[in-house]
């Protein structure tokens, strides 16, 4: 949780603020709350399949995730999202992006296939 700063206003009201990101991500709005996770591997590929990045997978839901993706790399909104450790992929949608995090909507949920 980031510091949070007080500035007294014109009106002399209190507004709380965080001093430490200049990206905000959308207010919470899922219907399943994500789990923490450490150092998941996952892939994300466009919808003709083809590679596109690697990246690690931050949290996860049912419905969604939060990725963390190398720099410079461009995703398109439609994309396929593979997790390394239940070794299944499913069709996705980019939700919303901040630096070099993206959110992301699963579409179906994928039958698991470990080995």
């Amino acid at each position: 949780m980031g510091r949070l700063i007080e500035v007294k206003g014109d009106d002399s009201t209190n507004i709380r603020r965080s001093n430490l990101s200049p990206y905000r991500r959308p207010e919470v709005r899922r219907a399943e709350p994500r789990q923490r996770l450490h150092l998941r591997s996952g892939e994300v590929a466009d919808q003709l399949h083809r590679f596109i990045c690697d990246c690690v997978i931050r949290d996860r839901s049912i419905r969604g995730a939060r990725l963390v993706l190398p720099r410079n790399v461009s995703v398109p909104d439609q994309i396929w999202f593979y997790d390394a450790e239940f070794k299944a992929s499913a069709r996705a949608e980019v939700k919303w992006r901040a630096d070099q995090e993206i959110g992301i909507y699963i579409f179906e949920q994928p039958a698991i296939r470990r080995s």
